[in-house]
């Protein structure tokens, strides 16, 4: 998030240079319609910007106000075109060139337009950032507490699983153990004594997660 927030702060500052217009052979800051268009461009996206990512994603798009969240970006859109429009409108070479005699003959075509390609292309650029990258990053969160669910629901099933197989396997080898000694078999004391060992063993290895198979084979 903190680099696509220096991607998009980049963006804003750099591709003024290459999008607004300005005579390309000299600077650009020599233009106080590019100084003004740019100062206000700058601080207009950068604003929205962090409402889109922090309020208005969040607050109204995630409610699904689509329709809400749209005409609030289609107004803001209209806003940022309108001061952009007004401040090349009212600059004063522009003026001048509209009193002139030349602006007066078929021929002359106004050098400024409301939907300008270049502020347009940049809002819409500021929109995508800011919305695809609030969405990408809940989507990773998302898909890191699904994988923290299923790993609690794997454990929780092998624990189930531990604690099934365990009493089966005690009551039969207890079962066992009994016939002996209703036999008076010798062997009932060492049946004791290997039910002791495997039930500690059990109980001891069952809280580890992983056992190696050495240990398994040597247990045997």
């Amino acid at each position: 998030q903190f680099l696509l927030t220096i991607v998009t702060l980049a963006l804003v500052l750099l591709l003024p240079f290459m999008l607004f217009p300005y005579n390309r052979n000299t600077s650009p800051f020599e233009s106080q319609r590019f100084v003004s268009s740019y100062l206000f461009s700058s601080i207009f996206l950068l604003a929205f910007y962090f409402v889109n990512r922090w309020h208005l994603i969040p607050k109204i798009l995630a409610s699904k106000k689509i329709t809400l969240y749209t005409a609030i970006v289609a107004s803001c859109l209209f806003i940022y075109l309108g001061v952009i429009y007004y401040i090349g409108i009212t600059d004063t070479q522009i003026q001048q060139i509209l009193k002139s005699p030349y602006a007066k003959t078929p021929y002359y075509t106004l050098q400024v337009r409301f939907f300008s390609p270049g502020p347009m292309s940049l809002y819409l650029l500021v929109v995508v950032i800011s919305t695809g990258s609030l969405i990408i990053g809940q989507w990773f969160t998302a898909e890191e507490k699904q994988e923290a669910i299923s790993r609690q629901q794997l454990q929780t099933e092998l624990s189930l699983l531990k604690s099934q197989v365990n009493p089966h396997f005690l009551f039969n080898t207890l079962n066992s153990i009994y016939s002996l000694t209703l036999a008076n078999s010798e062997r009932a004391s060492g049946a004791v004594l290997k039910l002791s060992r495997i039930m500690r063993y059990t109980l001891e290895e069952s809280k580890n997660d992983v056992v190696t198979l050495s240990h398994e084979i040597e247990f045997i």
